[in-house]
């Protein structure tokens, strides 16, 4: 799943996905007015940069 995720984002302007895609998660840098949005949750990494993480749910 997190790989077709990084997919889509990479499709988006202006992130960059930041680390290897494993697992469940995406490591990306994103504006920061991508990051708020009421209707997703990030996981942020590192504030300074930008750096947010979002996993997939595991069920």
């Amino acid at each position: 799943m997190a790989k077709i995720l990084a997919e889509k984002v990479l499709e988006i302007p202006k992130i960059t996905i930041t680390k290897k895609v494993e697992s469940n998660g995406v490591f990306a840098r994103i504006p920061r007015e991508y990051i708020f949005q009421e209707e997703f949750f990030f996981y942020m990494c590192d504030e300074e940069h930008s750096e947010v993480r979002k996993a997939d749910p595991v069920e």
